[in-house]
């Protein structure tokens, strides 16, 4: 189903009990996109936000927070940054990218 918030927000995907539910995208105001899992009406499981400069995050997300490491690519994803909770962030090579993301459960090509 289809849901759009009074602010602009457009959600598209599965609902159960009136609630995001399996998979879905969040199309946001500013031009920034979510495609993930949704349980509770929560961002929970593995997600991809899609900023609208072109940059991307793929995240683990629990409870609407992201949790563990998350991996940015660049806009021309040509380069990878791991985001740590611990050290901040740093380059990667697109291998170790492709490595974060197989331990996420999700595969990425390089």
């Amino acid at each position: 189903g289809i849901y759009t918030s009074k602010n602009g927000n457009e959600y598209r995907g599965e609902w159960q009990n009136d609630k995001r539910e399996g998979l879905g995208v969040v199309k946001i105001g500013n031009g920034d996109v979510y495609e993930g899992q949704f349980e509770s009406n929560l961002k929970n499981g593995i997600g991809v936000y899609h900023f609208f400069d072109g940059e991307c995050d793929l995240s683990h997300y629990k409870n609407d927070a992201r949790m563990g490491d998350s991996v940015r690519y660049s806009k021309d994803r040509q380069q990878a940054f791991l985001l740590s909770e611990d050290s901040g962030s740093k380059a990667i090579s697109l291998e170790e990218a492709a490595r974060v993301a197989k331990e996420m459960g999700t595969i990425v090509a390089y």
